[in-house]
């Protein structure tokens, strides 16, 4: 069975989508709590106005990918690209936050969101990006491969859900 591709679309997440983009956060987190530093019960207590409080500032930002159908858009995917304001520190991005909902994977969102947060890294004259995969991960780590990051480490016990310890692999994408 063959499926026809979603249009969809990329954009800056502003503190107006707080209430759009909480619920897709909330969701990553409970169904993936391996792959993301936040807990899903404390982020469960923030208001959308405290997760938007977070959202990173330019040249950073969040970046939410909109799938278009007859009704309208929805919130299928995001990524956030931090950057730090110290001197010694400015030249490098790092990568965080990215999800595709279930229903929207597999369908060229991810990477176009990743390919978005690599624009804006270059736009802002950045030398280097930086992400974390949790070990295992293979699609994660697949795309991020595809698009020339590379490993360069990896933190054991990065991440420790319910008991159990997950690795992260440490990734980098030089971009000058």
């Amino acid at each position: 069975m063959s499926h026809d591709p979603v249009p969809f679309s990329i954009r800056r997440l502003t503190h107006a989508d707080a209430g759009t983009y909480r619920p897709l956060r909330l969701q990553a987190l409970r169904l993936h709590p391996e792959a993301f530093s936040a807990d899903f019960a404390g982020e469960a207590q923030m208001s959308a106005e405290a997760i938007a409080a977070r959202m990173p500032s330019p040249p950073g930002g969040l970046f939410g990918g909109f799938v278009c159908d007859e009704t309208g858009e929805m919130l299928a995917g995001m990524i956030g690209l931090v950057v730090q304001s110290g001197v010694k520190l400015r030249h490098k991005g790092q990568v965080v936050g990215m999800y595709v909902a279930p229903p929207h994977r597999r369908g060229g969102l991810a990477a176009a969101l990743l390919q978005h947060a690599i624009d804006q890294a270059r736009a802002a004259r950045l030398h280097m990006l930086r992400l974390g995969v949790t070990a295992g991960n293979e699609p994660a780590r697949r795309l991020y491969a595809r698009f020339g990051f590379r490993p360069y480490g990896v933190e054991p016990d990065a991440l420790c859900v319910q008991g159990r310890f997950y690795d992260e692999e440490l990734m980098a994408l030089r971009l000058t």
